[in-house]
């Protein structure tokens, strides 16, 4: 994946996590040939991946926001459930992200509104229906 410095701009200045990007570009349901959405079903499959590198203990390798792998948290041993409790509010509160990709190079992240989510679900909706 190629990052744009629009898309660094617009991830900061919607507060939606590099972690959620990729995260997104993974699992997020696509539109059309560039848009990708990320639904609640789609939020159920990233969790279930969260949960099960956590269950296998590769946490080193997991997605933290706002921790780095050397965060006082992680290396005294402290309980890691609530860093897993913060990664699935985080991603619930990204439902209804939208990523604009062109191949490999990401444009652009946006949160969408209540008329775009309903339209991005009757899209999704007809991608399964023809």
């Amino acid at each position: 994946m190629i990052n744009t410095k629009h898309i660094i701009k617009r991830q900061s200045q919607r507060s939606i996590p590099k972690a959620i990007v990729n995260y997104i570009y993974q699992y997020g349901e696509g539109l059309n040939d560039k848009e990708l959405y990320l639904s609640k079903k789609s939020a159920q499959a990233i969790k279930a991946e969260i949960r099960g590198q956590f269950q296998e203990g590769c946490a080193e390798e997991a997605f933290f926001f706002g921790h780095e792998n050397n965060d006082r948290s992680i290396t005294k041993g402290e309980n890691v459930s609530p860093i897993i409790s913060k990664l699935m509010e985080q991603i619930d509160r990204c439902v209804g992200v939208k990523l604009v990709a062109s191949g490999e190079i990401l444009i652009t992240c946006y949160r969408c509104g209540r008329k775009q989510r309903k339209s991005a679900s009757i899209k999704r909706r007809e991608k399964f229906i023809h």
